[in-house]
């Protein structure tokens, strides 16, 4: 009988100390916004890339990309909703780090928009995660390629999304030319993914 309760107090003390340890590791979690906590958090998100990318370059407020963002901000998962879209974020120990999304258009193609990791958590492989889920995403619908553009600085985000098989492509005639040079254009074909 002395065994048999040894054993069990043993169980509980470990059992204790793994609760106690599972609050020291970070946890990532990556979903779609579902409430109006996470809405409020992903409009915050975006509002800081918009600071961030304005401050990278002060031209950069006349790109398509910015066109209509109050309004977008207001129902973001209308915007980015089914049957194409999404609206992802990323949280570390709960707290609101980065997001990203996906906007149909037409069909067939979706665009990857508002990839946003908050600078603290840069390298630590948010963006990866993100990206990789968007992708995953884009996967379970009816979408052939994703497309996006990004401001041609930010080269982690580009060897991000090169590793996960988006391709160079040329830009979209429609571009402003005045800031066409600043920006990186991709693809994915997500049969090729």
């Amino acid at each position: 009988m002395l065994a048999q309760t040894d054993h069990s107090w043993g169980r509980l003390k470990i059992q204790k100390y793994l609760r106690s340890f599972s609050k020291l590791v970070p946890m990532l979690t990556i979903k779609p916004i579902s409430s109006q906590n996470d809405h409020d958090a992903a409009v915050e998100l975006v509002r800081e890339l918009t600071q961030w990318s304005i401050e990278l370059d002060p031209d950069s407020s006349a790109a398509p990309t910015f066109e209509g963002l109050d309004n977008e901000l207001t129902d973001l998962s209308k915007v980015y909703g089914p049957p194409l879209g999404c609206f992802l974020l990323a949280r570390y120990n709960g707290q609101p780090v980065g997001c990203g999304a996906l906007i149909g258009h037409g069909d067939d193609v979706v665009e990857l928009k508002r990839m946003y990791v908050c600078p603290g958590q840069r390298s630590k492989g948010v963006g990866l995660k993100l990206t990789k889920e968007l992708v995953a995403q884009a996967g379970n619908t009816s979408a052939k390629r994703i497309i996006l553009d990004s401001y041609h600085t930010m080269h982690s985000a580009h060897r991000i999304y090169r590793a996960v098989g988006f391709k160079d492509v040329a830009p979209p005639s429609e571009f402003p030319a005045e800031i066409v040079d600043r920006v990186v254009f991709m693809e994915m074909l997500l049969d090729q993914a």
